[in-house]
């Protein structure tokens, strides 16, 4: 992998923790003026329609975590051999465009990583606003990050089937 695509990869590593460490933060200091229960799933027009205690709301930044760290050793695990991945699949990639398509995987799953912590951390905000009363369902905020996040996953997914179809292993195609 190139320098300037690893140092930014690692910039975005430090990002989506930083974003999990900002959000139990925020929890942290609105947790006291919460109400007991509040908004825990909203409907697809942004209202609430299920109520909890508050206490869930700390299920958002560990799971978070969770999911984080979990990629990260998935792809140290990709990145020690990425022949292990392509020479194992079905279509086989051809050996010799194992390291980019191993760049290309690594960049979808930093930026997913980044941006589903972001959909996490929008989510929490908007529990926190809906017990509050600041608001009465969601906002933009959530509905960014959801569009960031599908767009990201559809874009990628895209790219990835585009370049194994170019790289196929069958002697007919490049």
């Amino acid at each position: 992998m190139n320098n300037r695509v690893e140092k930014f990869n690692l910039n975005l590593e430090w990002v989506a923790s930083g974003l999990v460490l900002i959000m139990l933060w925020w929890i942290w200091q609105a947790y006291p003026e919460l109400p007991d229960q509040i908004a825990t799933h909203f409907k697809g027009n942004g209202q609430p329609d299920q109520w909890d205690d508050k206490a869930t709301i700390w299920i958002l930044p560990a799971f978070a975590a969770v999911y984080n760290w979990s990629l990260y050793f998935l792809m140290r695990w990709f990145n020690a051999d990425p022949l292990r991945v392509t020479s194992n699949s079905n279509p086989k990639v051809k050996p010799e465009a194992a390291p980019e398509f191993c760049l290309l995987t690594n960049t979808f799953l930093f930026w997913h990583k980044f941006l589903f912590t972001t959909l996490f951390f929008a989510i929490a905000l908007e529990m926190i606003e809906v017990g509050m009363g600041r608001q009465s369902g969601t906002s933009w905020r959530f509905w960014a990050a959801m569009a960031a996040m599908l767009g990201h996953t559809f874009y990628y997914c895209y790219v990835l089937i585009a370049f194994m179809y170019r790289n196929l292993d069958t002697g007919t195609r490049r």
